[in-house]
Protein backbone atom coordinates (compact mmCIF):
# COMPACT_ATOMS: atom_id res chain seq x y z
CA UNK A 1 0.00 0.00 0.00
CA UNK A 2 3.07 2.13 0.38
CA UNK A 3 4.51 1.47 -3.10
CA UNK A 4 5.22 3.90 -5.62
CA UNK A 5 2.31 2.59 -8.15
CA UNK A 6 -0.39 2.50 -4.88
CA UNK A 7 0.71 6.10 -3.70
CA UNK A 8 0.08 7.51 -7.61
CA UNK A 9 -3.36 5.24 -7.54
CA UNK A 10 -4.76 7.30 -4.26
CA UNK A 11 -3.45 10.48 -5.64
CA UNK A 12 -5.57 10.03 -9.44
CA UNK A 13 -8.20 7.43 -7.94
CA UNK A 14 -8.49 8.44 -4.23
CA UNK A 15 -7.74 4.45 -3.17
CA UNK A 16 -4.96 2.45 -2.64
CA UNK A 17 -3.93 -0.88 -4.39
CA UNK A 18 -6.36 -3.49 -2.61
CA UNK A 19 -8.72 -1.08 -0.99
CA UNK A 20 -11.27 -0.25 -3.62
CA UNK A 21 -14.40 1.90 -2.80
CA UNK A 22 -16.74 -0.33 -1.45
CA UNK A 23 -20.64 0.82 -2.58
CA UNK A 24 -23.44 -0.82 -1.87
CA UNK A 25 -23.11 -4.42 -0.88
CA UNK A 26 -24.51 -7.14 -3.10
CA UNK A 27 -27.77 -8.85 -2.31
CA UNK A 28 -27.09 -11.56 0.12
CA UNK A 29 -28.18 -14.23 -2.82
CA UNK A 30 -25.93 -12.31 -5.24
CA UNK A 31 -23.12 -12.90 -2.07
CA UNK A 32 -23.49 -16.22 -1.58
CA UNK A 33 -22.97 -17.58 -5.42
CA UNK A 34 -20.07 -14.64 -6.36
CA UNK A 35 -17.07 -14.00 -4.84
CA UNK A 36 -16.75 -10.50 -3.02
CA UNK A 37 -14.19 -9.11 -5.02
CA UNK A 38 -12.69 -6.44 -2.20
CA UNK A 39 -9.40 -8.13 -0.77
CA UNK A 40 -8.66 -5.93 2.52
CA UNK A 41 -11.46 -3.77 4.69
CA UNK A 42 -8.78 -1.34 6.20
CA UNK A 43 -5.29 -0.47 4.68
CA UNK A 44 -2.52 -0.28 7.58
CA UNK A 45 0.77 1.97 7.22
CA UNK A 46 3.78 0.49 7.90
CA UNK A 47 4.08 3.26 11.28
CA UNK A 48 0.56 2.05 11.89
CA UNK A 49 1.10 -1.77 12.20
CA UNK A 50 4.53 -0.26 14.13
CA UNK A 51 2.63 1.29 16.58
CA UNK A 52 0.12 -1.82 17.12
CA UNK A 53 3.16 -4.69 17.38
CA UNK A 54 5.50 -2.04 19.45
CA UNK A 55 1.83 -1.22 22.09
CA UNK A 56 2.24 -5.07 22.17
CA UNK A 57 5.26 -5.72 23.05
CA UNK A 58 6.44 -6.65 19.85
CA UNK A 59 10.03 -5.35 17.76
CA UNK A 60 10.39 -5.20 14.15
CA UNK A 61 13.12 -7.39 13.25
CA UNK A 62 12.78 -6.88 9.45
CA UNK A 63 10.40 -6.47 6.96
CA UNK A 64 10.52 -8.36 3.58
CA UNK A 65 7.95 -8.71 0.66
CA UNK A 66 6.10 -11.06 -1.26
CA UNK A 67 7.27 -9.48 -4.88
CA UNK A 68 8.82 -6.30 -5.67
CA UNK A 69 6.86 -4.14 -8.38
CA UNK A 70 8.82 -1.99 -10.62
CA UNK A 71 6.22 -0.22 -12.89
CA UNK A 72 6.87 2.67 -15.66
CA UNK A 73 10.55 2.30 -16.17
CA UNK A 74 10.81 6.14 -17.43
CA UNK A 75 8.99 8.01 -14.92
CA UNK A 76 9.06 5.95 -11.94
CA UNK A 77 13.05 6.39 -10.93
CA UNK A 78 11.58 9.91 -10.96
CA UNK A 79 8.70 9.50 -8.23
CA UNK A 80 10.61 7.16 -6.34
CA UNK A 81 13.23 10.07 -6.26
CA UNK A 82 11.02 12.52 -5.27
CA UNK A 83 8.79 10.39 -2.76
CA UNK A 84 12.19 9.49 -1.16
CA UNK A 85 13.51 13.11 -1.08
CA UNK A 86 10.26 14.71 0.47
CA UNK A 87 10.12 11.67 3.11
CA UNK A 88 13.93 12.08 4.56
CA UNK A 89 12.75 15.71 5.39
CA UNK A 90 9.54 14.69 7.55
CA UNK A 91 11.14 11.23 8.70
CA UNK A 92 15.21 11.52 8.87
CA UNK A 93 15.26 8.89 11.87
CA UNK A 94 13.17 6.25 10.16
CA UNK A 95 15.43 5.07 7.38
CA UNK A 96 13.44 2.33 6.93
CA UNK A 97 10.60 4.27 4.82
CA UNK A 98 13.09 5.30 2.64
CA UNK A 99 13.69 1.24 1.67
CA UNK A 100 12.76 -0.31 -1.51
CA UNK A 101 11.18 -2.78 -0.14
CA UNK A 102 8.38 -0.11 1.55
CA UNK A 103 8.41 1.61 -2.27
CA UNK A 104 8.57 -1.25 -4.52
CA UNK A 105 6.94 -4.38 -2.36
CA UNK A 106 3.71 -5.47 -3.31
CA UNK A 107 2.88 -6.74 0.30
CA UNK A 108 4.99 -6.24 3.35
CA UNK A 109 5.27 -9.17 5.75
CA UNK A 110 6.77 -8.15 9.12
CA UNK A 111 9.35 -10.67 11.05
CA UNK A 112 8.66 -9.52 14.90
CA UNK A 113 10.15 -10.49 18.29
CA UNK A 114 7.86 -10.16 21.70
CA UNK A 115 10.38 -8.49 23.94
Amino acid sequence: MMTVESRLRFLFYSYFDFFKYFGPLPSEAKYRNEEYDHQHVNPLLYVEMKFILEKYGFKIERVETNRMVRKWKIIFPLIKYFIKFKTKKKFPKEPFFLSDTILEGEDLIYVAKKY
